[in-house]
């Protein structure tokens, strides 16, 4: 097969879920299929994306894939153009949608409706743009690949996507998550001058992430205890931190809390090597990435009780109430009170994120591609 990837809407501040993802499903497929040839459509700053192998190939675009309008005209006619010049036998879409018209079969990446069940969180114009376009590209995809079964399950109740046109494409955990070393925990806590026991949430300031909550519970923690963690947020701000240090405020825990800017890829495993344990308060995901790499490097995990979380942490989490306060204080209370409970969730973290080992999903991926070569009833 020859498939095309279209990245033309990639770049960092897409989201570190979003971007974290396509980045580990290429490198999967890199490394487990020298078989198929791939096609990858880029702007430059999504050319990082793409494994440097015999097999893939990048053909640079010369437009701004952070200007919306002029990347969607670009996919509805120039790349369309392009696809049936490379010969493609489907064309990859990783951000919920697809070109009005295809020249070739797409296998179309959901990552969550969120939108139609929390549409306050979007803008307008964005709002209006998902809601007709989601619906419309995975109407006519050939295969839909959500990437997890709750996002699945959601494409059935909110936009009646038959089970049967999709394939649950969860993300690959690759061989950098993994326990660091002495050495490197100790580097790493030099550089960014980290505490010895912490608590670690990785995630984008926004509404479904939960930071108020998680902020109030924080605080009675602090108050009820002096000897709590520090707490480290790894996040990306952008224009909230006038709102991140109100909150901050407003709950006196503004000398307890640190924010990290992002790190190289290569730091991240280390930092959850580093942590005491990871605090994932999330309302809603897709996903929840964070939580999937933090348990393979062996941090212990106390996360919502949500779709994603047991469906991917299952027993390996313990788990909270994300709409409660007290829980979520509760539940942090137990963890970091309990050295042997620590060990045993790391321990079991450790082996549930083998089930997301970089062979396993590649595999499933070439399935949806060899299924959009088939026709639908």
């Amino acid at each position: 097969m020859r498939v095309g990837l279209n990245l033309l809407h990639s770049h960092p501040n897409i989201g570190w879920g979003a971007w974290n993802y396509i980045g580990s499903l290429l490198q999967a497929l890199g490394e487990h299929d020298q078989s198929n040839d791939y096609v990858a459509y880029c702007t430059s700053l999504s050319e990082v994306l793409v494994p440097h192998k015999p097999n893939f190939r990048i053909v640079s675009v010369g437009i701004n894939g952070e200007n919306r309008v002029q990347r969607i005209l670009y996919e509805n006619t120039l790349l369309q153009w392009r696809a049936g010049k490379d010969h493609l036998d489907c064309m990859h879409w990783f951000a919920d949608t697809q070109a009005i018209f295809s020249a070739v079969p797409g296998v179309v990446t959901v990552y969550d409706l969120r939108m139609f069940d929390e549409p306050k969180d979007y803008s307008l114009a964005y709002r209006v743009y998902l809601k007709s376009m989601i619906p419309l590209g995975v109407q006519k995809a050939a295969v839909v690949t959500p990437m997890s079964q709750s996002t699945a399950d959601d494409l059935t109740r909110i936009l009646g996507t038959p089970p049967d046109r999709m394939k649950v494409i969860p993300p690959p955990i690759g061989d950098r998550f993994k326990p660091a070393s002495a050495e490197q925990v100790a580097a790493l806590r030099e550089k960014y001058a980290l505490p010895e026991m912490f608590w670690l949430y990785v995630a984008r300031f926004s509404q479904n992430k939960n930071h108020e909550r998680l902020f109030k519970a924080y605080a009675r923690l602090k108050a009820s205890s002096a000897g709590t963690w520090p707490l480290l947020l790894r996040a990306d701000l952008f224009d909230r931190e006038e709102l991140f240090r109100k909150l901050l405020a407003e709950n006196g825990i503004q000398d307890d809390v640190k924010w990290l800017p992002r790190m190289d890829a290569e730091e991240l495993p280390v930092l959850y090597s580093a942590a005491a344990s990871l605090i994932f308060p999330s309302t809603y995901e897709g996903g929840g990435l964070p939580l999937m790499e933090a348990m393979a490097c062996g941090c212990p995990a106390v996360a919502s009780d949500i779709p994603t979380t047991r469906e991917f942490a299952g027993e390996a989490a313990l788990i909270f109430d994300p709409m409660s306060v007290d829980a979520i204080a509760e539940a942090m209370t137990l963890m970091a009170g309990d050295a042997d409970l620590r060990a045993r969730y790391k321990k079991l973290g450790i082996e549930k994120a083998r089930e997301l080992a970089p062979d396993r999903v590649a595999a499933k991926l070439l399935q949806a591609y060899e299924c959009a070569n088939c026709p639908r009833p």
